[in-house]
């Protein structure tokens, strides 16, 4: 098991992140596709839609605050087993 610091450093390392996911709206017989970006915020749920050239950036971030929600959990895990009596 990994340590907290080395947890907080890999957590600080991730440079961009969005909750959510990025959606198929439609795909034309020309094979362009396009995406929107559907998150939970409000109590309901936000659609956008996201233009061509932010689609890989908007994968990034949100492969980033998936990373970190793994991160955060194995922090939480790893700091309440040092902390067990």
């Amino acid at each position: 098991m990994r340590t907290p610091e080395r947890i907080l450093r890999d957590i600080a390392a991730i440079t961009g992140m969005a909750r959510g996911t990025l959606c198929v709206m439609r795909k034309t017989p020309a094979g362009k596709t396009y995406y929107n970006h559907q998150t939970w915020a409000g109590g309901r749920n936000v659609v956008r839609y996201v233009p061509p050239d932010k689609v890989q950036s908007l994968r990034a971030a949100i492969a980033g605050y998936k990373k970190f929600i793994k991160l955060a959990d194995e922090y939480a895990e790893t700091v309440s087993k040092r902390t067990e009596i």
